[in-house]
């Protein structure tokens, strides 16, 4: 049976388990991941595959200050590769790229790599003045090349990542686009919301604090009610909790899902459209949304927002104006004839949200 290892640098989250359970169709499957001691949302789901965790205490958004710690981390990968000896590798993030090319080089295998991108790094983009900033970028760019020569398939999520960066790297046959839709399997259970006071959601990994508070801010001028599902940032903006602001809390993405997305009547996916990453992602509340028939709200200025506008399916507002906020939230809680719209072209690209077209795609590169 073919050998197939993950290696990434967190739990997983429910984008890299629909990988694994692609995965597991075709060949025998490991698991290595970096459990930098952080906050996590997620909690294991695969339990039938060989799961290997390496506790490492980390920094998250700093490269930098956590560099003792990944060489103490590519040590172990390297060690539990050797013993696993896979045929193909599903890698993510750039340092565990690094040591999976390393491991491919030492070994002189012909081994598969998968390695997918679902965001830019935070030097990509957003320019530096710093000269440290300058050299790390032109370092990493330099790692890069190196390291994608060794890449027989590039996975994005969103396609413009590849037109605004790792097109200088990489042909685009090596390219293969798998946005993050949800496995409809999960939303079985989904009953839309058809009463009650007008709740708009945060589902997901609860980050952005100044849009969060954005948010709360323009549902009290309003008079709507708000529902965070997720467990970061909870301390900080959790203090608002009341009658009309609630917490979820943390979630089991695969059995609750549904349930999340049946307390909406509305999506909220305004992110800080100041970083470059945001402008040119696509996150899963897109794809969840429309399946929903729920209207969206986004940030202007991103692609994200080019595909609602385009296909009608919500409203996108300025990341740093509340009171384009408010407007939008007062023509959506009605509920009348412009809510009404959106949720109908929902459902007219709902046909569109078929996540087991892009999943027998990448299947066909485990089986390679």
């Amino acid at each position: 049976m073919k050998k197939i290892a993950f290696v990434i640098s967190h739990i997983p989250d429910p984008r890299i388990n629909k990988r694994i359970t692609i995965a597991k169709q075709v060949g025998e499957v490991s698991l290595i991941y970096w459990n930098r001691q952080v906050i996590d949302i997620w909690n294991l789901q695969h339990k039938d595959i060989n799961n290997i965790e390496i506790i490492e205490k980390a920094n998250y958004g700093y490269p930098l200050k956590r560099l003792f710690a990944t060489f103490k981390v590519f040590i172990k990968v390297y060690k539990y590769l050797k013993k696993i000896k896979p045929q193909t590798i599903y890698v993510g993030n750039l340092d565990m790229l690094c040591m999976v090319v390393f491991y491919k080089r030492r070994s002189g295998s012909d081994i598969n790599i998968i390695y997918e991108i679902a965001d830019l790094p935070k030097l990509i983009g957003n320019g530096t003045r710093k000269v440290v900033g300058r050299i790390l970028l032109a370092t990493m760019m330099r790692v890069e090349k190196i390291c994608y020569q060794e890449i027989d398939t590039l996975v994005v999520t969103s396609e413009k990542f590849y037109d605004v960066y790792y097109k200088k790297f990489i042909e685009k046959g090596k390219l293969l686009f798998v946005p993050n839709m949800p496995n409809r399997e999960f939303f079985k259970n989904y009953k839309r919301k058809t009463e009650g006071d007008f709740v708009i959601g945060f589902i997901g990994a609860v980050r952005y604090k100044k849009q969060m508070k954005m948010l709360i801010t323009a549902a009290k001028e309003t008079d709507i009610s708000v529902f965070f599902a997720g467990s970061i940032l909870e301390e900080e903006i959790g203090e608002e909790c009341g009658d009309k602001i609630k917490f979820y809390g943390k979630y089991d993405y695969n059995t609750e899902i549904a349930k999340m997305y049946s307390m909406v009547d509305c999506v909220y996916a305004v992110y800080d459209a100041t970083l470059f990453n945001v402008r040119v992602a696509l996150p899963n509340k897109l794809y969840e949304s429309i399946y929903c028939g729920i209207p969206i709200i986004v940030a202007k200025n991103t692609y994200l927002s080019e595909l609602v506008n385009k296909w009608g399916v919500g409203v996108a507002v300025d990341c740093q104006n509340v009171s384009e906020l408010i407007v939008a939230l007062s023509c959506l809680k009605d509920k009348g004839l412009f809510y009404n719209n959106l949720v109908n072209n929902c459902n007219k690209r709902k046909e569109y949200i078929n996540d087991q077209l892009y999943s027998d795609k990448l299947r066909k590169c485990f089986e390679i």
